[in-house]
């Protein structure tokens, strides 16, 4: 009876339509019918989170990925623009399409289902996750991992490579925490940070010099609370910090420098 049930229903894979996407469709809707033109300047963040009743999280999501897609070029410190036209259409809709060559990232291309993780759903995960790593790390590190953290952190001052830098930073705390689930957790983390198309365009945008001083500031409040060994600290260091850098990536594209 259970087999015969099985048989007849459909099981095949289930694609969760997220809400940017549905938000970016619905843009590029607008577009394809003429309500925005080549060049014209779409409304702000906040006015279209306000007429789609969503968060502006979301519609920076969305604009990212019509950034990514073409249909759209964001101007930083003025807006975002309806691109030119290519012939006679615009692109079709579609899932987020790679465009790696227009991204500052080097991305592996084996995990293409980790190209469409979004920016912040994944900066979500990190504030799960890591908070937890440093506490674990202020705890169990050896003294031979503290000072590869240290290291880490030391050589992402001035570097002319700060992603990198960053991506070791965070790993070696992972590695440190003496729990082998943690580390490779958090390593898989870093892994889709270099393979997420909307999360790498979107630091590309908006993270300047400025942003990564302020980040290797608050990396050294996380290495001065595990050096003391105090977890509750080092996880509230940890935690500060990517609640400084989903502040920085949501800064507004027509007010952002």
């Amino acid at each position: 009876m259970i087999s015969r049930i099985l048989e007849n229903l459909d099981l095949s894979p289930v694609s969760v339509q997220r809400l940017y996407r549905t938000i970016a469709d619905r843009i590029i809707q607008s577009i394809r019918a003429g309500r925005y033109d080549a060049g014209d300047r779409l409304p702000t963040e906040r006015e279209l989170a306000e007429r789609l009743q969503v968060s502006r999280t979301t519609v920076r999501e969305a604009l990212i990925a019509l950034e990514v897609e073409g249909y759209v070029e964001v101007r930083v410190g003025s807006g975002v623009y309806v691109r030119q036209r290519q012939g006679t259409s615009l692109p079709p809709v579609s899932a987020l399409r790679r465009r790696a060559e227009d991204v500052d990232i080097q991305a592996s291309g084996e995990n293409p289902v980790w190209g469409n993780v979004g920016a912040f759903e994944l900066l979500h995960v990190n504030l799960l996750v890591e908070p937890e790593a440093a506490a674990l790390a202020a705890a169990n590190a050896t003294d031979e991992q503290l000072k590869a953290i240290c290291e880490a952190n030391a050589l992402m001052e001035n570097s002319k490579t700060p992603r990198l830098h960053n991506r070791l930073f965070h790993i070696a705390i992972g590695e440190a925490t003496g729990n082998l689930a943690m580390a490779l957790t958090v390593r898989h983390l870093w892994d889709i940070h270099d393979e997420s198309v909307m999360f790498n365009k979107l630091e590309q945008l908006i993270v300047g010099r400025e942003a990564w001083e302020k980040a290797e500031h608050e990396h050294d409040s996380i290495v001065e609370a595990l050096c003391r060994r105090d977890a509750e600290g080092a996880r509230a260091a940890m935690r500060a910090h990517f609640m400084g850098t989903r502040s920085r990536l949501r800064q507004d594209f027509s007010l952002a420098t």
